[in-house]
């Protein structure tokens, strides 16, 4: 059992930790239809983000002298914290058709946060604190980020427009040789 004496501003003593891993990342999810068939199906299905882990066991038995001079020092911290929920990979369909179309963008889901573990702490020591003596946390991961879904569908209203055209052009024909003839 030894002492710890510490005068740095902003310190601790003791140091004890277990964080857990943040969830991974989902996968995006993109389709583009660029078609002129007479029906157009798009689904794109953004991936899940992971589970945070656990925060493992944290414990301490302190036999020795701890003393902190300073106001904005900690003594003994302790903590065991879950790792955070992953994040979601985005869902996104886009289309430019001529066509009846069906379009469906689902984002993908925010992973679950991970949980505290046990914080143990034993003390038979002399804690003499200018701060805080002792900071024992068990703290759970915070749930991750849900993507969003997007879907666009522009319509081909420039080959309609030129269709159009078309049309009213022969039909000012027709009707013009008529008239003449």
């Amino acid at each position: 059992a030894g002492n710890i004496d510490s005068a740095a501003d902003v310190s601790t003593a003791i140091l004890a930790q277990s964080i857990g891993g943040g969830g991974g990342v989902g996968g995006a999810a993109q389709t583009e239809n660029n078609t002129k068939a007479e029906v157009n199906l798009s689904v794109a299905i953004g991936g899940s983000g992971g589970k945070g882990s656990n925060g493992g066991k944290v414990s301490l038995n302190n036999t020795g002298s701890i003393q902190t001079t300073q106001k904005q020092t900690t003594a003994i911290v302790l903590q065991s914290i879950g790792g955070g929920g992953g994040y979601a990979g985005l869902a996104q369909t886009d289309g430019n058709v001529k066509a009846k179309t069906l379009q469906l963008s689902l984002g993908g889901n925010g992973g679950e946060g991970g949980k505290g573990g046990v914080v143990e702490l034993t003390n038979n020591g002399n804690i003499f604190a200018g701060g805080s003596a002792i900071l024992a946390q068990s703290i759970g991961g915070g749930g991750g980020y849900a993507a969003g879904a997007d879907s666009v569908i522009n319509a081909a209203k420039e080959d309609d427009d030129k269709e159009k055209s078309n049309k009213s052009d022969q039909n000012y024909r027709q009707n013009h040789r008529k008239s003449t003839h």
